[in-house]
C-alpha cells in the first residue's frame, strides 16, 4: 500500500440553481482529481487549491465496503471511519439498520437532522466527516492505489482549502 501525493488542485461540479457545497456539512465538501468520466456530469466546475499547511487524515480507499448499497468502492469518509474507529465498533456500524443509526446519530449529534439523510451509506459518511473534524483534521484525502482517478479529497474546515469554498448560488 502506497500512499499517494495530496493534490494541489481539486474539482467539484455544483448543481446549477442550489447554494454552492461549502465545507459546513456533516460529511464536509467532497473534491476529487479532474477525470474523464466527470466531463458527463453537469454544472459548473469549481476548482479549489488544497491548502498544504491543513492537517490531513489520510485513507486508502483501495479496496471495497459493503453497505446497504451492496459492495461499493469505499468513500474517503467511511474509511475515515475505518481509520478512527476500532475493528470492532466498525463493524458493528456497518450492520445497524437505518433506525438503529438513525437512533446512534441523533444521540451523538441531536443538532443534525439525520432524517434528511437518504439512507446509512450517507449517514456513514456524515459520520465519518465529523469524527474526523473532531479528531482536529482538516480535511480527509481518500487515495485508491487502484484507480487513482477516483482519489477524493474531502474539506472538513476551511482551512482544507487556500481560498474558502464560495457560498453563492450557482446559475446560468
Amino acid at each position: 500500500k502506497t500512499e499517494q501525493e495530496i493534490p494541489s488542485i481539486v474539482y467539484r461540479k455544483e448543481e446549477e440553481g442550489i447554494d454552492t457545497t461549502t465545507v459546513d456539512k456533516p460529511h464536509g465538501l467532497y473534491t476529487g482529481v479532474e477525470h474523464p468520466t466527470q466531463k458527463e456530469l453537469k454544472g459548473k466546475q469549481v476548482e479549489l487549491k488544497t491548502n498544504p499547511k491543513a492537517k490531513i487524515l489520510k485513507v486508502d480507499t483501495s479496496e471495497f465496503v459493503y453497505t446497504n448499497r451492496g459492495l461499493v468502492g469505499k468513500p474517503a469518509n467511511i474509511a475515515a471511519l475505518e481509520k478512527l474507529l476500532d475493528t470492532q465498533e466498525f463493524s458493528n456500524l456497518l450492520s445497524l439498520s437505518k433506525p438503529e443509526l438513525l437512533e446512534l446519530l441523533s444521540s451523538k449529534y441531536p443538532n443534525i437532522e439525520w432524517t434528511k439523510y437518504h439512507d446509512i451509506h450517507e449517514m456513514l459518511e456524515g459520520y465519518g466527516g465529523l469524527l474526523a473534524k473532531e479528531s482536529g483534521y482538516d480535511s480527509i484525502f481518500g487515495y485508491d492505489n487502484k484507480a487513482p482517478e477516483f482519489n477524493e479529497y474531502v474539506g472538513l474546515t476551511n482551512n482544507a482549502f487556500i481560498s474558502e469554498p464560495s457560498k453563492k448560488t450557482i446559475s446560468k
